[in-house]
């Protein structure tokens, strides 16, 4: 059995949903640790920067069942308003310590790109990368970053600034549809652009935004 470390990135700023399962013992093998095929696969929001690390050192170590109660047990552990920020609000977090099903309130209304799945057992063997330092390294968005690389620093800030808020008006319309379409809109047309344009959009808008921070950090550096 192949064992997997879910890992907080060194600037992950305040508690959020990464902590939980960063913190969660669910298998009996230690907070963060997983069978591979039931990791939890990043990104798990946006920005997020959590790692994946292949633990050799367990291979072959015996596995339990998953334990019902071990996310209640990391939301107990916590205050009342940092549960409701780890768990996404204190209805959820009531819910989880209710012990209904984890993922399936966690996923409830969030966007389709952000929604917890695991790795399924496909074959980890780095960790994860940032969307900067794959461009960097000539593959996706190799373009976009020979674009920006060589840029003044006053307009990386100000274009990482405007796909911030690209990203966070995106956010806004996958919660209400509404805000942004008719409401003359069909059903279908509005869970084709909440379900599926708009969160490909985020994922997009979130790689561009990396990718010029990364610019931004290596200048000031």
């Amino acid at each position: 059995m192949e064992i997997v470390e879910y890992r907080l990135s060194q600037s992950h700023p305040k508690p959020d949903i990464c902590d939980l399962y960063a913190r969660m013992d669910r298998y009996g093998l230690g907070p963060g640790l997983y069978p591979r095929e039931h990791c939890p696969k990043p990104p798990l929001h946006p920005f997020c920067r959590c790692l994946l690390r292949p633990r050799l050192d367990l291979h072959g170590v015996k596995v339990g069942r998953p334990r019902k109660a071990a996310a209640a047990s990391v939301l107990r552990a916590t205050g009342q308003s940092e549960g409701a920020r780890i768990a996404g609000s204190r209805a959820k977090r009531a819910a989880i310590l209710g012990g209904e099903n984890l993922e399936e309130v966690l996923n409830e209304g969030r966007a389709e790109a952000y929604r917890i799945q695991t790795l399924g057992g496909t074959i980890l063997s780095v960790e994860k990368v940032s969307a900067y330092e794959v461009a960097k390294a000539g593959g996706q968005y190799a373009k976009f970053y020979n674009r920006y690389r060589d840029e003044y620093l006053s307009r990386l800030q100000r274009a990482s600034r405007g796909y911030a808020k690209v990203i966070e008006e995106h956010e806004q319309w996958i919660k209400n549809p509404r805000l942004k379409l008719e409401a003359t809109m069909s059903d279908e047309e509005v869970a084709r652009y909440a379900g599926k344009k708009w969160p490909r959009d985020v994922v997009r808008n979130t790689a561009y935004k990396n990718i010029i921070d990364g610019i931004i950090r290596d200048r000031q550096q």
